[in-house]
């Protein structure tokens, strides 16, 4: 993000006088910038934020494992981690980011069900907060993760597999026998990877952590672990 556009934001989102009772951070990995007030309204200690914000750049990085744009999950982080359910506004001048730059984010994250409007504040805005049970989260991005990207990878497999088997059928030839068998191995691993993330997302999330944890007590412990 530009200097201009932080700048920016802080001008349209701060109160009277924030820019004098704030200053601008830059987290160290990302180099994300965020507006850090010099105190909040309940007067708690700055270095608050500043650990806060370590939070939201770290999760920003994970997110990225998940295929989500960083901007996705620091939206997702800062509403996790704020004791007080934010608007818009309040979350684009806390990411030093603008509102329209802020929305698409929110509108996702709202879709997949891990953050919600709650209520709404005195000019008759929505107010977010987070889903603040990891396991909840994590199960619902694997689900909306499968359903968007996975399946439509799973059908466009089999119409390979069924290629690869007309062309073995039609040939003699050993490297189309092998190809197909090759092609049929792994949509078969799919298949089974497929269902596997069907039986995880049908136990909710309380059974899922419970058998998890539960697998991980019962795992030898690597040596130096």
């Amino acid at each position: 993000m530009s200097m201009a556009a932080i700048f920016e934001a802080r001008r349209s989102f701060a109160p009277a006088g924030a820019e004098a009772r704030g200053f601008e951070q830059q987290a160290p990995e990302s180099g994300i910038r965020t507006i850090v007030p010099d105190r909040d309204e309940q007067g708690n200690d700055p270095k608050v934020s500043r650990i806060q914000d370590q939070f939201i750049d770290n999760w920003a990085r994970m997110a990225s494992a998940f295929a989500m744009e960083r901007m996705t999950g620091r939206v997702h982080a800062l509403l996790y981690i704020s004791e007080d359910p934010l608007d818009l506004s309040a979350i684009a001048y806390r990411l030093a980011s603008t509102e329209e730059a802020c929305r698409d984010h929110l509108e996702l994250l709202n879709s997949w069900g891990l953050v919600r409007a709650v209520r709404q504040g005195p000019k008759g805005e929505a107010l977010y907060e987070a889903e603040q049970d990891p396991w909840a989260w994590f199960l619902r991005t694997i689900q909306q993760r499968h359903r968007r990207d996975f399946s439509p990878l799973q059908a466009s497999l089999k119409n390979v597999v069924q290629a690869a088997k007309t062309l073995r059928d039609a040939t003699r030839d050993p490297a189309a026998r092998a190809t197909c068998e090759r092609i049929e191995r792994f949509s078969r691993f799919i298949d089974e990877f497929s269902r596997l993330i069907d039986a995880f997302v049908g136990m909710g999330a309380g059974t899922m952590a419970a058998l998890l944890k539960t697998i991980a007590k019962l795992m030898p412990r690597a040596s130096g672990a």
